[in-house]
């Protein structure tokens, strides 16, 4: 185990068991070779606005401030805000109970610990732009709303446990990333891949779709009744998309799904039978699915069973309705209706205009796939706007073009425009002539300067001031 990572696993050992203290901050030394050290917990609790410095002096040594050590903020009530600084990992419980705490800015942190922020009541706004798995992290944060970043989530693990004066002690109770998270209606998690127990339940997220989940309670034996947990809230959801889901998703994880509309893979199964019994992922909440939308051209027995969709509809590839109805013959209840649907494309944009020699990234979706990975892109004039095998447009010469995403026989299209754009080469002005310069907020970055000087700027959008009136360049 990396040196900091043990360090934030297991301290602090006892309470105030800290190195040394600097300007009302109490630090634990991680390295003396690389001299990093982390905050802990000291003889007083923190309170009101921390502002995490970027270096700590101890001993005539100057130390790098990169972490936040287990409990370190733990049960700090009266702490309001706090500014990171160059931290990079939070241990353990380090923001567990901080109730007064409502918004904290992850800039640079890459690594978060077991209930980081665990019952921090008044968090109402996270950003995650740096994080890619979370550990039991906001289990009891009831009041958080916001949750941006999340897009680079990978992982969602529950934690079975918790530490008190340096001891862990083992719990039977998973607790989830977002479980009771009660005020949480949107989350985006397009690159999450697996899920673990109770990682939604109790939260209020409306609509999950999950186009690159493939397991849900991995490893876990059904006939162990491990996974016999909520996974997904169990209030009234709008969708649930589980299109790569693969094998089963645990014995009980789905059993209070509640929602109107499911998207299944070709690769999940639903039934399983496990030391002579029959398992379901959905329990008798299942009967309120309105809609089924199977991505299997096949009905399989494993996916379509009993009479578990029997108040549903269902839709499916095109071409696959006669199987599905044949299965439907054989067995009455196993849902009402059956439907064929085409595939769409959504575009992010249906027009947009782009700068000469500028570039812009489209991105498109297949539904009912949600799969953004097999789009085919096309530019009906590549000498115009050109485009990537990623949506990535490029502007080459003045003019319209069209660019299409292909998924099969779907299509969607956004209209480019590519226009010149004023430039240095633009302002038909003297050289001699002096110009103020302005930034797009109205403030003077640079005066009295010249033609030449104003090719040495920073890429951008400026105001030009001269005698002869205003002029708007881009650099």
């Amino acid at each position: 185990m990396p040196l900091v990572a043990m360090l934030l696993a297991t301290l602090p050992a006892a309470a105030y068991d800290y190195d040394f203290e600097d300007n009302g901050m109490y630090y634990l030394i991680i390295s003396d070779d690389d001299l990093t050290c982390a905050v802990a917990p000291g003889n007083k609790a923190y309170s009101g606005n921390v502002v995490i410095p970027a270096t700590a002096t101890f001993e005539g040594a100057t130390y790098k401030v990169t972490a936040i050590a287990a409990n370190a903020f733990k049960d700090c009530k009266r702490l309001k805000s706090i500014d990171l600084g160059n931290v990079t990992e939070i241990g353990d419980s380090g923001f567990q109970g901080c109730s007064s705490l409502t918004v904290i800015d992850l800039k640079n942190v890459t690594k978060l610990g077991n209930f980081a922020f665990k019952e921090c009541t008044g968090l109402e706004s996270v950003n995650l732009r740096n994080i890619t798995e979370l550990r039991s992290t906001f289990f009891g944060c009831s009041n958080l709303k916001n949750v941006e970043g999340s897009e680079n989530l990978i992982h969602l693990y529950f934690c079975c446990g918790y530490y008190s004066n340096g001891v862990w002690y083992d719990s039977n109770y998973p607790q989830g990333p977002f479980e009771n998270c009660s005020s949480l209606t949107t989350l985006s998690l397009p690159n999450v891949v697996s899920l673990e127990r109770n990682s939604f339940s109790r939260s209020s997220v409306t609509s999950l779709i999950l186009p690159n989940c493939t397991t849900i309670c991995e490893d876990e034996d059904p006939a162990s009744l491990w996974c016999n947990y909520d996974v997904f809230p169990s209030i009234q959801m709008e969708e649930l998309a589980l299109p790569k889901l693969k094998g089963y998703p645990g014995t009980s994880s789905m059993q209070r799904v509640n929602t109107s509309k499911l998207v299944l893979g070709a690769e999940a199964i639903i039934f399983t039978t496990c030391r002579d019994k029959t398992f379901c992922a959905f329990g008798p909440w299942s009967k309120s699915i309105k809609e089924v939308i199977f991505l299997s051209t096949e009905p399989k027995s494993d996916q379509v069973g009993a009479d578990l969709f029997q108040n549903s509809d269902v839709y499916v590839p095109k071409g696959s309705a006669t199987a599905y109805k044949a299965y439907k013959a054989e067995k009455p209840n196993c849902f009402k209706n059956v439907y064929e649907f085409d595939p769409e494309v959504k575009m992010s944009e249906n027009a947009v205009t782009i700068r000469l020699d500028g570039r812009y990234q489209l991105s498109a979706m297949a539904l009912p796939y949600y799969d953004s990975t097999n789009i085919q892109w096309e530019s009906s004039n590549p000498s115009i706007a050109d485009v990537s095998s990623k949506g990535l447009v490029f502007g080459f010469s003045e003019g319209n073009a069209t660019i299409t995403a292909k998924y099969g026989n779907a299509t969607a299209t956004c209209v480019v425009k590519v226009s010149k754009t004023e430039s240095v080469e633009d302002v038909k002005v003297d050289a001699a002539t002096e110009y103020d310069v302005y930034n797009m907020q109205g403030i003077m970055v640079r005066s009295k300067c010249d033609k030449a000087d104003i090719y040495d700027l920073p890429g951008g959008i400026y105001i030009l001031v001269s005698p002869q009136g205003r002029t708007k360049v881009r650099i």
